[in-house]
């Protein structure tokens, strides 16, 4: 009888680790994997509506000079031009604000990461966060970096909106 058991018990111990992954999934919470990196959601407090846009896009550099390479204007315009395009940027009329700090940036000759924080809130509270690690390594351009985090911001709320 004892033996009979381990099975189920084993059984039984997958389906609620199997069911607890999916239910972390649904929330928008994990970790997805690209080609050039990778984006980990953090919070996601599920608040935000399809139908909600972006009204401000803020860039805060905490790595100072060593980003040198690539200008923060550069990278917001990338940005909301992603944002534009797949129809999150509301100016003028957005109810959120998306904060993209520049956490840690890597130039040697074998290494090039770049690591974001990409924050959205709703009047000052946090409704969400995700982590963005790239590897710069065959981008021939700043604009290519840049336009690459724009689509990852995209991913970003296409995956806390449909959770």
């Amino acid at each position: 009888m004892k033996h009979a058991l381990l099975p189920i018990s084993i059984c039984l111990a997958f389906m609620l680790c199997l069911s607890g992954c999916i239910m972390a999934a649904r929330k928008g919470l994990g970790t997805i994997q690209g080609a050039h990196g990778s984006m980990t959601i953090i919070e996601n407090k599920g608040g935000i509506d399809a139908g909600e846009t972006i009204e401000l896009v803020r860039i805060q550099n905490l790595v100072g000079g060593a980003f040198r390479n690539l200008d923060s204007r550069i990278l917001k315009g990338a940005i909301e031009t992603a944002l534009s395009e797949a129809g999150y940027l509301g100016v003028g009329n957005g109810d959120l604000v998306m904060l993209v700090q520049i956490t840690d940036f890597t130039d040697r000759p074998a290494r090039k990461d770049l690591r974001l924080r990409v924050e959205i809130s709703r009047a000052g509270a946090r409704v969400a966060v995700a982590e963005l690690a790239s590897d710069l390594n065959g981008f021939g351009s700043q604009d290519s970096v840049a336009e690459a985090v724009g689509r990852a911001c995209v991913r970003f709320l296409r995956e806390i909106t449909s959770s």
